[in-house]
């Protein structure tokens, strides 16, 4: 089984693992996106020869990459003695760091949420939102490259965010979020 095919089938696995950490102040979302990068993580190590099933891989490294978030983010779990002072008491000290998610969230959320959202979409529509966002090309661009108008390559555009939103539990016309990543959702 491939690496995509472990993490779809066991996102249900990651959301138990959080749902033991809730009530320690961080959202659930946090703690959810936290520990799909550990099945991240564990489906690229993992190794069927071996003969352990991968829910058995895959839980303790789930729960790590949660802990490590609360230690690291919150505060909520405490370090052991001697051990480095995360990131967050250098920046109350003056330290500056940018304020961008890290880049693996943003991999973790491309692949495990909008690729397959993406996938359900009609052809003509995927093409091009994926001309339009991951090429960047502009709306005239794309338009000269499929040979149809500026005008109908917006009202595609329209159309397949707006699936894309409902798909993914947002309303057509709530706006677009300015942030994505933890720091974004405990701001709200």
């Amino acid at each position: 089984m491939d690496t995509d095919s472990l993490v779809l089938a066991h996102l249900d696995l990651v959301d138990r693992c959080a749902r033991r950490f809730r009530g320690w102040g961080e959202p659930h979302d946090d703690l959810v996106q936290a520990g799909r990068l550990g099945l991240l993580h564990a489906a690229r190590r993992y190794d069927a020869a071996r003969g352990v099933p991968f829910a058995a891989y895959a839980v303790p490294m789930v729960l790590g990459e949660i802990r490590h978030h609360l230690r690291d983010r919150s505060g909520v779990l405490r370090r052991p003695r001697g051990a480095p002072r995360p990131a967050v008491e250098q920046l109350e000290e003056g330290w500056t760091v940018d304020p961008a998610p890290p880049a693996a969230y943003e991999q973790v959320e491309l692949r495990l949420v909008l690729l397959p959202a993406l996938a359900l979409l009609p052809d003509q529509e995927r093409t091009v939102l994926l001309l339009r966002f991951l090429d960047g090309l502009t709306q005239d661009a794309v338009a000269d490259r499929l040979g149809v108008s500026q005008a109908h390559i917006s009202r595609l555009q329209a159309r397949a965010l707006a699936r894309l939103r409902r798909r993914l539990g947002r309303s057509p016309d709530e706006p677009p979020r300015a942030e994505v990543g933890p720091s974004a959702r405990s701001a709200a």
